[in-house]
């Protein structure tokens, strides 16, 4: 097939696809995979690199944007489709005329704004998306604010420690980088902007999972252990970090590396927990959950799970790891590291349910715990 057929059959394709949400997740995962193997055969290592190295850049361009009022301007003060000069944006925003103009000519290479023939700039439903409150203005304030200052420290701060990985959860990168000693979730309490930013992309990305953890689970499973005369008998008490009413739930604020108040429960959940507490805080969280175990009880724990040898994961999955690392000092664990983990506070993984490709092309897994006698 020649390049200018193969062009013109993958313009057809992309006029043809439908809106990418509407879509099955996994055929779209493995469809946008194979699209990114198709790019990377007519990548250069140059281009690639040079791909790769404006990500750092994107994220402070578009901050600039936000913070100077730009969004603010196409998406709320301006009449939709309405086309306005560059002049008119600066003086309307109070900014210097060309630094504007370097920074309009950013944002339409990124096709977050657009430009007409005439040279004058136009909202499109991309710069709409940069709205107070959406995953896309949360995830820039996010990436500008805390990630890409965190991780421009960590080549120099894995090498003053001569490449060990940070182990405790207020002694580490995050800590270094923001001149602290809060924990991360501490920090984000004062830091109004930074923590609504970063609550609002957990938000979205908890809503985005198709599949619910319960769904990992054999319906069985769940009717062996939660019997009518269980369920008549008391009811749900839902343990949390927070109080919140509820008709149907008994909710009980709870810290977890204290003394866990409700002994002898059929089922405790960590879900997306220990992932944020590096092994010596989440022997805390564990040891506390075990001493309110009893042998009937099981702790269940949603979690992704890495494979025991090294393999190809999703870019979902290596992200989320050097997250873990940056922001907590902690990690992604593989299925042998969380038998280590419970082995050592008196706990045995007895088996593991993994899920179905999620939004982003991870995989999750739920696994099930008992106390070790």
């Amino acid at each position: 097939m020649s390049f200018t057929n193969l062009i013109q059959s993958l313009n057809q394709a992309a006029s043809a696809l439908s809106v990418p949400g509407s879509s099955n997740v996994q055929e779209r995962n493995e469809l946008r995979e194979a699209c990114q193997r198709f790019s990377a055969c007519l990548e250069t290592p140059v281009e690639r690199l040079l791909r790769t190295s404006s990500g750092c850049i994107e994220p402070a361009i578009l901050r600039l944007a936000i913070d100077i009022g730009v969004f603010s301007l196409l998406n709320e003060e301006l009449e939709p489709d309405t086309e306005i000069d560059v002049s008119e944006i600066a003086a309307r925003t109070k900014t210097d005329h060309g630094m504007m103009s370097r920074l309009m000519r950013f944002l339409i290479m990124l096709q977050v704004v657009d430009v007409t023939p005439q040279g004058r700039c136009k909202a499109t439903a991309v710069t709409r998306s940069f709205k107070p409150g959406t995953i896309i203005y949360n995830h820039v304030v996010a990436l500008s604010g805390i990630y890409l200052p965190l991780f421009g420290r960590l080549p120099t701060y894995l090498r003053e420690n001569q490449y060990r990985p940070p182990d405790d959860a207020y002694r580490g990168l995050f800590q270094d980088g923001f001149k602290t000693d809060l924990h991360f979730f501490d920090w984000l309490d004062i830091h109004k902007q930074e923590h609504d930013a970063f609550h609002g992309m957990m938000e979205a990305s908890a809503s985005s999972n198709l599949v619910a953890w319960t769904q990992y689970i054999p319906r069985e499973w769940f009717e062996q252990r939660l019997t009518p005369s269980k369920l008549a008998d008391g009811g749900f008490t839902l343990v949390d970090t927070a109080s919140r009413s509820s008709r149907k739930l008994e909710r009980m604020s709870h810290n977890f590396f204290h003394k866990q108040p409700v002994r002898g429960a059929d089922i405790y959940l960590l879900a997306r927990i220990l992932h944020d507490w590096p092994d010596k805080q989440a022997r805390e969280i564990l040891s506390n959950l075990r001493e309110a175990m009893d042998s009937n009880s099981t702790l269940l724990v949603y979690d992704r799970v890495f494979g025991d040898q090294l393999e190809k994961v999703s870019a979902a999955d290596a992200i989320y790891d050097a997250v873990m690392m940056a922001f907590f000092s902690s990690l992604e664990r593989s299925e042998a590291q969380f038998r280590d983990l419970l082995s050592s506070v008196g706990l045995r993984l007895c088996n593991i349910w993994r899920g179905d490709l999620g939004s982003d092309g991870d995989k999750q897994a739920v696994l099930e715990i008992v106390r070790e006698e």
